[in-house]
């Protein structure tokens, strides 16, 4: 990977976090997004 794991991880979790408060479903999507990110890696 280009970027540090943990970087990756920060910034996914703060979009996942605003994600929640703009709706519900962009929320899951991004859960959904993370979640492939951590089999991956």
């Amino acid at each position: 990977m280009a970027f540090a794991p943990g970087t990756a991880w920060r910034k996914a979790s703060s979009l996942w976090n605003d994600g929640l408060r703009l709706s519900p479903e962009m929320g899951i999507a991004i859960e959904r997004f993370v979640g492939e990110i951590q089999e991956t890696t």
